[in-house]
């Protein structure tokens, strides 16, 4: 961060360099956070469930393969 002064700060990922108080009060966002981490958790455990369900059926499919190239081998 940037001092600009004994009370103010800017990030430095400010695009347009808003000064911002470094102190005093501060809005309690947990809620919102909490509300952000279970949709992150959702997500992740949609995704998770997806690729496990992907997998399954390949290996189904590459053990119905396998069978089947071994009937045609026998022939």
């Amino acid at each position: 961060d940037i001092a600009l002064g004994p009370r103010y700060e800017v990030g430095e990922s400010s695009s347009a360099a808003v000064a911002r108080p470094a102190g005093g009060f501060r809005a309690d966002y947990s809620f919102v956070a909490t509300a952000a981490d279970r949709r992150r958790q959702t997500v992740i455990s949609e995704l998770l469930r997806i690729d496990h369900r992907r997998s399954t059926e390949t290996s189904e499919l590459r053990t119905a393969l396998q069978g089947q190239i071994t009937a045609l081998q026998g022939q």
